[in-house]
């Protein structure tokens, strides 16, 4: 599994804008070679355990549901549509896979990259950190659904940026550190506000970068200059040729431009 997604992101790498090809074909051509989920599915299943057909779907279908019904986990809706219709799952139901199959966070995370394409647990959802702890200590779904009972709701609003931020690295550094599931529901009542935002950690560096674009010394201040710089040499450059040039000629210019004196005479007549 890691050599084939190894190769395309190495395919992809080698596509480069400025080379004498069709770019965006040649980025097309490496997202059609993006495996469907039910064929890395099977790859997953048979490197947990199963041993039948792989053009087999009762097989498959039967396999996945025994691993749910041994662990007394709710089965998913249309398994068998994942392979006769190529259906891809949503979060919730790759992470009942995860206890299913007895995974490790580690092999979770793989398992919803890789497999399912989706990002990892998502620490700033309630659900999912709850989840997180709960395969990180070995508990089964049951046990993961019972914590989430008890576990507050966040009501979500705009995030301020301005005042401390829980990113995701400091509440998966605090749920490591907690030896029971009393610990985890303190923590994530005692921030709750923190809870239900997603991707905190790239808003930071947004900000950041923004920050850093369109202060007063900024990028967007100094490119601001370089371009009216740019812009004065050019004028600098013409005034300097004209110049040069013969009256007549530059009176005929102006004249084509538009831009001519014009004097009015005593008698009142325009004179060019």
């Amino acid at each position: 599994m890691n050599t084939y997604t190894e190769s395309l992101e190495n395919r992809a790498r080698d596509i480069n804008p400025e080379d004498d090809i069709d770019y965006s074909a040649a980025l097309a051509e490496v997202v059609s070679m993006f495996r469907n989920f039910d064929e890395a599915l099977d790859t997953f299943l048979i490197g947990h355990g199963y041993t039948g057909d792989r053009q087999d779907i009762d097989g498959k279908t039967a396999f996945i549901k025994s691993r749910f019904e041994q662990k007394e986990i709710p089965l998913p809706r249309n398994i068998r549509k994942w392979y006769t219709e190529h259906k891809r799952i949503k979060k919730e139901t790759a992470i009942r896979i995860c206890f299913a199959f007895g995974l490790t966070v580690e092999e979770s995370e793989d398992f919803m990259r890789r497999i399912c394409l989706l990002r990892g647990f998502d620490c700033h959802k309630v659900e999912e950190v709850i989840c997180f702890y709960a395969i990180s200590n070995r508990l089964d779904y049951a046990e993961a659904q019972k914590i989430l009972e008890r576990a507050p709701r966040p009501n979500t609003k705009r995030l301020d940026f301005g005042q401390e931020v829980l990113y995701t690295a400091s509440i998966v550094a605090a749920v490591r550190r907690f030896r029971n599931p009393e610990e985890l529901i303190r923590y994530i009542s005692g921030n709750i506000e923190q809870f239900g935002h997603n991707n905190a950690t790239a808003y930071r560096y947004i900000r950041m970068m923004w920050e850093e674009i369109s202060g007063e010394e900024g990028l967007a201040a100094k490119e601001k200059k370089k371009l009216y710089r740019a812009f004065d040499d050019m004028d600098l450059e013409i005034k300097q040729a004209r110049s040069g040039e013969p009256e007549a000629r530059r009176r005929g210019r102006k004249r084509r431009s538009g831009d001519f004196p014009v004097t009015m005479s005593k008698d009142c007549t325009i004179r060019l």
